[in-house]
């Protein structure tokens, strides 16, 4: 007996049903059989290292052979280790332990395509993959390639036992500055031979997976003899090292030194620091000059015209003027208008230890500078006039000393006064006559204490120097002020309220006017 026929509703589901297992052509879109899936790969987008506690979303595509993205596909991820990346099956990422994973991109759904695997980083969120180079001197620049080296969270770097200033810092990633970056330090006394590069920060302490060798003298040694040179600074032109080293004393030496040289080519204006570190104040002298050579009897000298600069060492025309001054915590030339040719520093050193050098364009100075500088060395004397009044003037730089000079046609008694705006600085007078320090009447010098300070003398007709000098320390304005004949007599006497301060420091001097 033959089956009725199929009712026609039954058989449009049939053909419903053998049509959808066919593939169909619809516009330009294509929905490849699985037979074909080999034709396509997973890509995944790049993705740099995570830091451990981070989160992240990684994102892929399938594509054909020709590279175009198949559309209504998904990506199904998975982490090789989910113990350093917790990896869901939609790409996100969770960063747990430092290591380092492969994470696996599929195509679901067809079995056939090519799989895509990168290696998945996680850092901790400090860390030191690097340091370079493997040698250095002090004062030489390392840099040091890690995670979390941002200085804004940074508590100390340090190589060896000492600490290093920091130098620069660049973030591979500016959005992201505390992943990834190189931070420049200066390689200081007193690390060790061998000594390892060590960061702390708020997030933790790591020190460096190598070793740096550190040879034990700073990068311009050999400098106790024979000078380094700069060469010819220009108006930008500046010289800065945190991290010099005053080396170790010799058995048969008691005092070593280090000596720098630099020009202009025109006037410019200068400030020189000499910054001790681990040293301390107490361990060094340093000053400016425009004449230094090596003596043949041994020490510096400088030449019978010559100037000089320093906290309690001074010269004039090649003559040593060293007024009482206290120990420094540094010191600092500032020089206005310094005239092209050629400058030498010297820092002598009774102690090894660390320090720093600067030799910056402009001028540097606590308080503005007055009307009369530059006038820090005799050359460039200030004008004063016997029985007037010089007011606005200033002490710009702790330790400072400022230059006058003046002429009395006729012998006449005389007193000069200098009072300071700041109550607490201590400024003295120095009187004498025609550049000559070295034979100096008694009477000539102030050193009663305080803030106002003068002295009366009977002067000889003539050419004079006076010279202020600070002597506590205080950056202040003051006033000068002359006055002659029988006004004069009201003037305070050197001879009266004379007070002997601390005296000047004990390390050995440059010899002045060696030449004559």
């Amino acid at each position: 007996m033959k089956s009725p026929p199929a009712p026609d509703s039954w058989r449009r589901a049939r053909l419903v049903s053998l049509a959808l297992s066919i593939p169909l052509v619809l516009g330009t879109g294509c929905l490849l059989p699985t037979e074909r899936s080999g034709e396509l790969r997973v890509e995944m987008d790049t993705f740099g290292d995570f830091i451990v506690g981070e989160s992240g979303q990684l994102v892929g595509r399938v594509v054909d052979a020709a590279g175009n993205a198949v559309p209504n596909t998904t990506l199904s991820f998975e982490s090789d280790n989910p113990s350093v990346a917790a990896v869901g099956p939609d790409g996100r990422v969770t960063a747990l332990s430092v290591g380092v994973t492969a994470v696996t991109a599929r195509a679901v759904g067809f079995a056939g395509a090519t799989s895509d695997t990168h290696p998945l980083s996680v850092r901790d969120r400090i860390g030191i993959d690097s340091v370079r180079p493997n040698a250095v001197r002090f004062g030489d620049t390392l840099q040091i390639f890690g995670a979390g080296l941002n200085p804004e969270r940074l508590l100390l770097v340090a190589l060896g036992a000492a600490e290093t200033p920091i130098r620069s810092y660049l973030p591979d990633d500016p959005e992201a500055p505390d992943r990834f970056g190189t931070l420049t330090v200066w390689a200081a006394p007193p690390a060790s031979p061998r000594s390892q590069v060590a960061v702390i920060s708020l997030d933790g302490a790591r020190a460096s997976p190598e070793t740096t060798l550190v040879e034990q003298q700073d990068l311009y040694e050999p400098n106790d003899t024979v000078a380094w040179d700069f060469g010819s600074l220009g108006p930008l032109d500046f010289v800065l090292n945190p991290a010099l080293a005053f080396e170790p004393i010799g058995r048969d030496d008691s005092v070593r030194a280090d000596w720098y040289r630099f020009r202009h080519a025109q006037p410019l204006d200068r400030t020189i620091v000499i910054k001790p570190g681990t040293a301390g104040p107490a361990s060094y002298a340093g000053f400016v000059t425009n004449t230094l050579r090596v003596l043949p009897g041994g020490g510096w000298g400088i030449g019978s015209k010559s100037w000089a600069i320093g906290p309690g060492l001074y010269a004039c025309g090649g003559f040593p003027f060293e007024p009482q001054q206290r120990v420094p915590d540094s010191t600092v030339v500032a020089l206005r208008g310094l005239p092209a040719g050629s400058y030498d520093v010297l820092a002598l050193y009774v102690r090894e230890g660390s320090y720093g050098l600067a030799l910056l364009p402009g001028y540097q100075s606590v308080l503005p500078p007055d009307a009369a500088e530059e006038n820090d060395y005799c050359d460039v004397a200030a004008p004063l006039v016997p029985g007037g009044l010089a007011s606005e003037l200033t002490i710009d730089n702790p330790f400072e000393v400022d230059w006058f000079r003046f002429t009395l046609a006729t012998a006449d008694l005389m007193n000069v006064s200098v009072e300071a705006a700041e109550p607490t600085a201590l400024l003295d007078l120095y009187v004498f006559h025609d550049g000559l320090p070295d034979s100096l009447p008694e009477e000539a010098r102030g050193l009663a204490p305080g803030p106002s300070n003068g002295l009366t003398s009977f002067f000889g007709a003539g050419d004079y120097f006076v010279a202020v000098v600070d002597f506590a320390g205080r950056a202040t304005d003051y006033t000068l002020v002359t006055t002659l004949g029988p006004q004069a007599a009201a003037g305070v006497s050197s001879r009266r309220g004379v007070t002997r301060r601390e005296p000047p420091r004990s390390l050995p001097r440059p010899r002045v006017g060696g030449a004559r």
